[in-house]
């Protein structure tokens, strides 16, 4: 007998082999935008993967528009009441099977060579743990290309100012949530897809491709409480560099994040010393990389230099 096994077992290995890629759709009254959605997963030209839909108790159509569809790719669970947005991604995860983790929203459209692009760069890069993508924007707000770190170190020191990856462009390997217990938590509403890059990013590499994979619906709602959310990982990140940041440190950070930025030569000496306030404490803690750390302080210096066009803004980089 051959390596291989009798018919039989060959015939039962092929039918319990896991999928290559697990995608995770959580869905909660999207009953507008669901088909185009779910279509445009399951017209992926990577085919090798299982399709998670958790419909999380919605009141609408959405539940029926899932059932309608005859793919044997498609695991639905259903709450029988909103159990919200996290309880349904970590119930996601919990029942992947694949290699990757995916995840979709039910109002995004994914590009048919998404998968595809993702899979083959995460099984070159085995360093990297989670890998994004452009996106482009439509929705409440103009449609336009954002683009998004690629470097590992800069992604990392970037997470310090802003959220860079996109949720639904996202692919993750799945033993390291798995290994490592990563969930998304409740703590951080409307931003939980950035307080587990924070966490991840701490261990591992974290990239995006520089494609737009993605077509991202932004949407107003929830935007206080995801702001929120926002500043208290950020604060999180500033509290590892062991600064406790005063109120005005903190306001000053916060305005950074959101590109509010007076026109006032005050705003830029604060921005500053801010700035070199964090180097400094960075070199201490070697929290982030260098010089990649020191380069995107840099990139949001000039931002605020051209931004306000205050005095000493030609001579300010030599202070970084």
């Amino acid at each position: 007998m051959d390596g291989y096994g009798s018919p039989a077992d060959q015939l039962l290995s092929s039918v319990v082999r896991s999928p290559k890629v697990s995608v995770i759709l959580p869905v909660y009254n999207c009953q507008d935008y669901l088909h185009r959605a779910i279509d445009s997963i399951l017209g992926q030209t990577f085919t090798d993967f299982e399709f998670i839909i958790i419909d999380d108790g919605s009141s609408d159509n959405s539940l029926k528009i899932i059932e309608a569809y005859n793919d044997a790719r498609i695991v639905l669970i259903r709450h029988e009441k909103n159990m919200g947005l996290v309880a349904s991604l970590n119930k996601g995860i919990d029942a992947a099977q694949g290699t990757y983790i995916a995840v979709m929203h039910g109002d995004g459209i994914s590009k048919p060579e998404r998968l595809a692009r993702q899979v083959e760069f995460m099984d070159c890069h085995p360093n990297i743990a989670v890998c994004g993508s452009w996106v482009e924007t439509f929705g409440e707000c103009a449609k336009t290309v954002w683009g998004y770190p690629i470097d590992p170190g800069l992604a990392k020191c970037s997470l310090l100012f802003r959220n860079i990856i996109a949720h639904p462009s996202v692919l993750m390997r799945r033993n390291i949530l798995i290994s490592e217990g990563m969930r998304y938590l409740d703590l951080y509403p409307h931003a939980e897809d950035y307080a587990l890059w924070v966490t991840i990013a701490k261990k591992y590499d974290i990239t995006n491709l520089p494609q737009v994979l993605l077509k991202h619906r932004i949407t107003s709602k929830f935007k206080q409480q995801q702001l929120a959310a926002t500043a208290k990982i950020q604060l999180e990140q500033i509290n590892a560099l062991g600064i406790t940041p005063t109120e005005q440190e903190y306001s000053l950070h916060q305005a950074i994040s959101l590109g509010k930025f007076p026109k006032s030569d005050a705003f830029f000496e604060a921005v500053l010393l801010w700035f070199t306030k964090l180097k400094h404490a960075n070199l201490t803690r070697g929290y982030y990389p260098e010089p990649a750390f020191t380069y995107v302080l840099r990139q949001y210096l000039a931002v605020v230099c051209k931004a306000t066009k205050a005095n000493g803004c030609e001579n300010a980089l030599q202070y970084l």
